[in-house]
């Protein structure tokens, strides 16, 4: 904020004035360096304005296990372009990061580690393996109000226990189990109204649909939603 400092006149003329020459170094210095904080700006507000744009992705169909993916402008798809360093046998998921990044993850094609990389706007970062986890199926992604992503998925073979973990803009923590609850498929994570997570998952030991809610500390205990049952996965969108 200026401040403009009154200078009194001479006591014969009475009265105060503005300081103008303050002002004309103002102005002088502003002409000098025109929009300088813009200028800056515009590459990071373009790469904004591109991560923004929803994405899809998928995997390819028969022996292509590699990943496709493409953007939405709001009324067309743009081409098909494929992510030859990522492989998969299970279908990919996304979020959006605190960072406006947008994250993938995956079970691997050659193993059933999970996979992760980012989308900055113009390119996907290289691939990385998670060794702490691994998932017959295929892993959840979802990002509550508080800007945390969170990834959970179920276990392999017989340990059909859902685990969890969540991104803190750099890592993934490390895998936590939540033993009160079994799926044998995916789960599924989305942001409610409230800006809590929500996960939903078919029961283990039947098909009813059940769900619970993170609220940034912890995880509520599972619902079972009686009138409703599904022989796979349910989705979560918000």
């Amino acid at each position: 904020m200026l401040h403009l400092q009154l200078i009194p006149r001479s006591p014969t003329r009475g009265g105060t004035r503005f300081a103008l020459c303050a002002v004309v170094a103002l102005l002088a210095t502003l002409t000098a360096h025109p929009q300088t904080s813009h200028a800056t700006d515009k590459a990071g507000a373009r790469a904004t304005q591109a991560a923004d744009l929803p994405v899809m992705a998928w995997r390819g169909a028969g022996a292509d296990n590699v990943v496709w993916w493409s953007q939405f402008d709001g009324t067309n798809w743009s081409p098909q372009q494929t992510l030859t360093d990522h492989r998969t046998e299970a279908a990919p998921a996304l979020t959006r990061g605190s960072n406006g990044r947008l994250l993938m993850a995956w079970r691997g094609a050659a193993d059933n580690h999970i996979w992760w990389s980012q989308y900055n706007g113009f390119s996907w970062s290289g691939q990385q393996v998670l060794n702490d986890r691994r998932t017959d199926g295929s892993p959840a992604l979802g990002t509550g109000a508080d800007g945390t992503p969170v990834m959970a998925w179920r276990s392999t073979g017989p340990d059909n226990l859902i685990w969890w973990s969540y991104f803190d803009g750099t890592n993934w923590s490390p895998q936590q189990a939540l033993t009160d609850r079994r799926t044998e498929a995916a789960p599924a994570l989305s942001r409610g109204a409230d800006g809590q997570l929500l996960m939903a998952w078919r029961g283990a030991s039947d098909n009813h649909i059940l769900w619970s809610r993170y609220n940034g500390y912890n995880w509520s205990a599972p619902q079972e939603l009686y009138d409703r049952r599904t022989d796979g996965a349910p989705a979560l969108g918000f």
